[in-house]
């Protein structure tokens, strides 16, 4: 990968969007341009820029519980300002991870899409699996972005609401205006359904995407604008190729990292850290620890929980990662995303099938298999399963934002910091993240409501 260093010099000037020339002068002496399948390859697999959507979302959420120490020591004004949902995030200069690294991603998948119209290296299906990976990178991308930087779907709104930056093209002299969220989400939808059909169902190493993943982002899309039909369809089909489940009960919790870092309900691998020093992780709310019960792998394997005069600490162990969380795409979002579609639909037979075909790979031998007549009965179990079996996997932000559209399960955030009481209510204008004022400044984008 070193002989395209100054390419991901380029991508880096890419994340603000695009917009101030000045950084375009100069070209580096020794550049070279990549034009073979090998090249693109090499590429896609630099997965320590690639493999990463960073985790500033998950602070702001419900799962995470800061003592004031913890929250001082947070590394950066932003990170303290996110998790207390101030309406100001970002100083002018703030290089934020969300936004850089989502660009950066878009930038390579373009010029690796760009390239492949030009070259005639590599066998067909050479080319076609790196379009595949190139169309998911991009999609997966922007995925990102309209989770942290826009706001809930709303169907009556999306063609209204401001959606994400879309970039189709490598030429940095093109300058980028926000789309609306429908724009953002029918793209998302065009590049992975097209990934699905290019890329294999699956690979030696998941750091590259596969059939399943585009499938599997698909339905992580569908459900977070309340389509449960076409969320319930793509998830059918990623479990139709893969339904492998990891058995907890042959997990140890005094593993580094505590599950295998490949395992084999891994669909595509993808990190996230928050921003905090290296020797430190934010608490998890004790009130999420308490949900699990004692028969529960989960409760040991996912926390280290201590207690220090009377107050319950609770830290995440890695998981899936070296260092960081995981936050790619696994079948066990998919079974939960399965049964809560069922669930919706009235369909309890299949809805707890899948419910209990998850838990019983996560309970000890003790368990014994949910059953309730009662569809919202069985719905919310569903819902608490999801919550406790994702933790800590940069999801729980976009679940609040949907369920929040929805009376039963709208929730109103509370912290308390130096004894003062900040609070986010459901649909708020803070659910959608300040654009970085820096790209504001060099794009004139518009910014969103705070």
């Amino acid at each position: 990968m070193k002989r395209f260093k100054y390419m991901w010099m380029t991508a880096a000037l890419l994340a603000s969007a695009a917009g101030c020339k000045k950084y375009l002068d100069v070209v580096p002496k020794g550049r070279i341009i990549p034009n073979t399948t090998e090249d693109f390859r090499q590429l896609l697999d630099n997965n320590n820029d690639l493999n990463y959507s960073g985790h500033l979302a998950e602070l702001a959420s419900d799962n995470l519980f800061l003592t004031d120490a913890e929250y001082l020591s947070l590394s950066t004004n932003y990170a303290r300002n996110s998790f207390i949902w101030a309406k100001e995030v970002f100083a002018p200069d703030d290089q934020i991870k969300e936004w850089n690294n989502s660009y950066q991603r878009t930038y390579v998948a373009n010029l690796v899409l760009e390239g492949l119209n030009e070259t005639n290296t590599g066998t067909p299906t050479e080319r076609n699996t790196i379009k595949g990976e190139a169309l998911f990178m991009r999609a997966h991308a922007m995925y990102n972005v309209t989770q942290v930087f826009c706001a809930p779907w709303d169907s009556a709104k999306a063609g209204t609401t401001l959606g994400a930056a879309i970039r189709l093209s490598s030429d940095v002299f093109v300058r980028s205006q926000r789309s609306s969220l429908q724009e953002s989400y029918d793209q998302i939808i065009k590049d992975l359904k097209e990934a699905a059909e290019l890329m294999p169902d699956a690979t030696e190493f998941k750091t590259r995407p596969v059939k399943p993943a585009a499938y599997a982002l698909l339905s992580r899309l569908f459900l977070s604008a309340g389509n449960f039909e076409l969320a319930l369809d793509y998830a059918l089909k990623a479990l139709a190729i893969n339904n492998k489940l990891l058995d907890y009960k042959t997990v140890s919790p005094a593993g580094f990292p505590v599950f295998p870092k490949f395992n084999v309900e891994m669909l595509y691998y993808d990190a996230g850290s928050y921003d905090v020093p290296y020797f430190f992780l934010p608490s998890f709310n004790p009130a999420l620890y308490n949900m699990y019960s004692d028969n529960d792998y989960r409760k040991k394997l996912y926390f280290t929980a201590t207690t220090s005069n009377g107050v319950l600490n609770v830290e995440r162990n890695a998981s899936y990662v070296d260092y960081g969380y995981f936050t790619g795409l696994a079948n066990d979002e998919l079974y939960l995303t399965v049964a809560e579609c069922y669930a919706r639909k009235n369909q309890l037979v299949p809805a707890l099938k899948y419910l209990n075909d998850l838990l019983i790979k996560r309970i000890d031998n003790t368990f014994i298999p949910f059953d309730a007549a009662d569809p919202e009965t069985v719905l919310r179990k569903i819902l608490d399963e999801r919550r406790k079996e994702l933790a800590g996997r940069n999801l729980r932000w976009t679940d609040l934002k949907r369920l929040n559209k929805d009376p039963r399960f709208a929730i109103t955030l509370t912290r308390v910091i130096a004894g003062t009481t900040y609070t986010l209510p459901p649909n708020d204008l803070r659910y959608a993240y300040p654009i970085p004022q820096s790209v504001i400044n060099q794009t004139g984008m518009k910014q969103n409501p705070r």
